[in-house]
């Protein structure tokens, strides 16, 4: 009998501990899925505020891009859901390029001019690009971890 009672508390340990886990796990997918969806958004945005001025439009310099903080990752989330370091690395290399597409249009604004030069919305849209190719990549990482 106390064997019986020893496997089955071991038993019931096991699985208490791995839906633990499982909690954890839901919880981490849950943040991420939120910030890459906040990204897309901040993407959109950008997009839309470039896109406008690249055909000609005046844009209120009171439209400002606001860019998600980095993603942050425990080293204990990183060692037990190896799948999100992956994400992790994507998202913010994307949070990175919407930064610099932020950064340019806080210096164009600051700058005052009545025309943006070409150059400058190249870099935009090109920043602009990189961030969509890679918040699609975690995006995509991210849907396969849910199944």
């Amino acid at each position: 009998m106390p064997l019986m009672l020893f496997w089955c508390g071991l038993l019931i340990a096991t699985f208490a501990c791995g839906f633990l886990d499982s909690k954890e796990e839901t919880n981490l997918r849950d943040r991420m899925g939120g910030q890459i969806n906040q990204a897309q958004q901040a993407q959109q945005h950008a997009a839309d505020v470039w896109d406008r001025v690249l055909f000609g439009e005046t844009v209120n310099c009171g439209e400002i891009i606001t860019v998600p903080e980095p993603f942050f990752l425990t080293k204990k989330e990183a060692d037990q859901y190896p799948q999100s370091v992956a994400i992790r690395d994507s998202l913010n290399n994307a949070l990175t390029e919407l930064t610099i597409v932020a950064n340019l249009w806080e210096q164009e604004c600051s700058l005052d001019r009545e025309i943006v030069p070409l150059d400058v919305v190249r870099q935009a849209e090109d920043a602009l690009q990189m961030a969509r190719d890679l918040l699609n990549q975690s995006a995509s990482l991210w849907a396969v971890w849910q199944a």
